[in-house]
């Protein structure tokens, strides 16, 4: 195992998955806050019955923002902001793209299967990517919350500390977890697909379109079962917002997928001919 964590670490640090995907963080960490920072500025210039349409369960969603009265836009606390730069699905972006890059790059180069040539088994294989994928995954979110906290600070003007620090620390806790879901959604579709395109373009059809097509289909059939709470990047939108609505069952819906992910991951390939 030693062995070949050692030869993925080598390939992620000197290929194009760590460093652009700690680098993507950061920026991406900046255009979240600065996106809402716009949307505050020109939202306060017009009139408070225009967001009217935009009223639904107790807020006022503003896409990557949440508010319980316009009002708030104007003097929006730390927390509001973390929980802003998880709604959009940012940092579930970037492990939609660097994650397959690197299992899928890693088929493609035939890594994995010299691997399996060399007598290491297919579970000390899928194990060896499962941890480095992890490990890229940990150093992307510390660098997204560290720049996020600089960046929030700097705007604002002001520290963070008291409540505010562990609401936010409360915020981190439970993304950590919903993120780490997804990471294995994503090791999940790159073990089966195989393929980086297909498998990046999936998966970001799945952050992006998907959340919005199950939420078209909730303000469709009006019915108290919502269909947006069964998909884990809808999840982290939630998660991000105090008070947490429904938070037993979303819990509940991310286990599952989690269990489905390695599940899936695991039998796909271990039954797969890797020696293809």
């Amino acid at each position: 195992m030693k062995e070949l964590l050692n030869s993925n670490r080598y390939r992620y640090l000197h290929g194009k998955q760590f460093f652009p995907a700690v680098i993507s963080a950061v920026v991406t960490a900046f255009a979240s806050l600065t996106i809402t920072k716009l949307i505050t500025k020109y939202a306060l210039m017009l009139p408070t019955d225009s967001f009217e349409p935009l009223y639904s369960n107790g807020y006022y969603n503003f896409g990557v923002l949440k508010v319980q009265h316009v009002q708030d836009l104007a003097n929006l606390s730390v927390e509001q902001l973390m929980s802003s730069a998880f709604i959009g699905g940012f940092l579930a972006m970037i492990l939609a793209i660097f994650i397959p890059m690197f299992i899928c790059g890693s088929f493609k180069g035939g890594y994995i299967q010299n691997a399996y040539v060399r007598g290491n088994s297919k579970l000390k294989i899928l194990l060896s990517y499962v941890v480095s994928s992890l490990e890229i995954f940990f150093t992307v979110y510390v660098a997204y919350i560290v720049s996020l906290l600089l960046f929030s600070s700097v705007m604002n003007g002001t520290t963070i500390g008291g409540t505010e620090l562990l609401n936010c620390l409360a915020v981190f806790g439970r993304e950590l977890f919903a993120h780490f879901v997804f990471l294995a959604v994503c090791i999940a579709a790159s073990f089966m697909v195989n393929k980086t395109s297909a498998c990046v373009i999936s998966l970001i059809f799945s952050v992006i379109a998907f959340p919005g097509l199950l939420t078209t289909a909730d303000l469709i059939f009006q019915s108290d079962f919502k269909l947006s709470s069964l998909w884990i990047v809808n999840i982290i939108g939630l998660w991000s917002v105090t008070p947490l609505t429904n938070f037993a069952t979303s819990f509940i819906v991310a286990l599952i997928t989690l269990f489905i992910s390695i599940g899936t991951a695991l039998i796909m390939f271990v039954y797969s001919d890797i020696k293809q």
